[in-house]
């Protein structure tokens, strides 16, 4: 919506980085560390023995994987240990559908996840990543190069979107605590935001003032 502030922060972009050791002259042949995924830990909740092989053998030695048969499980052990990143079942024992990934969603929102599924479902997997997922991958599809980009790609995206959140609280609670007085309208000269100090100075509460 179009609007202005009556004054405002410029909070600068994210920026970050990540430098590797240059390989040993006397190795020149030697590929360069991997220095992201060593320390990545996955929680993989899926209960088929057969798919907990080949998943385990496409992430391979460069992720720690902690393996659990049902949804129940997986939501203990998010809570017990510290994971960066969660590949989801969505057809479990004890949980079947998107139903799967809202419950472990809504327990455990700061966690990033990719869905998988047998089936190639596109009204499934619009729905999955719609609802927050960061992906939705088919078993049938996979290969290690795929994985490991969605991996990659759900960490990083759910690092930036922590950072946006962050970015976002400090300047509201910036703009809460100044001493001015501060308000946005809308095109149609309604207000859609005024701070603490403006709202006392009219003697009235946000929510009174929204849409006035």
């Amino acid at each position: 919506a179009s609007g202005r502030w009556t004054s405002g922060v410029d909070a600068g972009p994210v920026e970050h980085g990540m430098n590797t050791a240059p390989s040993s002259p006397s190795e020149p042949d030697r590929p360069a560390p991997v220095i992201s995924s060593a320390a990545t830990h996955v929680l993989l909740i899926e209960d088929s023995p057969a798919d907990v092989l080949l998943i385990s053998a496409l992430l391979g030695e460069e992720f720690n994987v902690t393996q659990v048969p049902g949804l129940r499980e997986g939501i203990a052990a998010a809570a017990q240990a510290s994971f960066d990143i969660v590949l989801l079942d969505l057809f479990l024992g004890d949980s079947r559908g998107l139903d799967t990934f809202a419950q472990l969603q809504t327990l455990h929102p700061e966690l990033p996840i990719l869905v998988m599924s047998g089936l190639d479902d596109e009204q499934v997997a619009e729905s999955a990543v719609h609802d927050g997922a960061q992906d939705y991958l088919v078993k049938g599809q996979m290969d290690e190069v795929l994985l490991h980009r969605a991996v990659r790609y759900a960490i990083e995206r759910k690092r930036v979107e922590r950072a946006l959140r962050d970015s976002e609280a400090f300047y509201q609670s910036l703009v809460e605590n100044l001493p001015q007085f501060i308000y946005r309208k809308d095109a149609q000269s309604r207000f859609t935001f005024a701070n603490r100090r403006f709202c006392t100075l009219l003697g009235k509460t946000l929510q009174e003032i929204i849409g006035r």
